[in-house]
């Protein structure tokens, strides 16, 4: 929670606000990313709701204090 998300280009998408998890086994089905300002969540090729858009951990590429996405 909290932590900074960069697209591919390493440029800001947002926060994470949740993290949403299947309790039946354990894995998450997706991040919550609050975006940041000047980003259109109509653009993303991800489920948004307003300002937060629904990441699915498949979309990671990898994890260094930040999260950094693979597009």
């Amino acid at each position: 929670m909290g932590r900074e998300v960069y697209d591919r280009s390493k440029e800001l998408l947002g926060i994470i606000s949740e993290i949403h998890i299947d309790y039946t086994n354990g894995n998450v089905d997706y991040i919550c990313v609050k975006l940041a300002k000047g980003i259109n969540s109509s653009k993303l090729p991800w489920t948004a709701v307003d300002d937060i858009v629904q990441v699915p951990p498949s979309e990671i590429d990898r994890l260094e204090g930040s999260i950094y996405l693979r597009r």
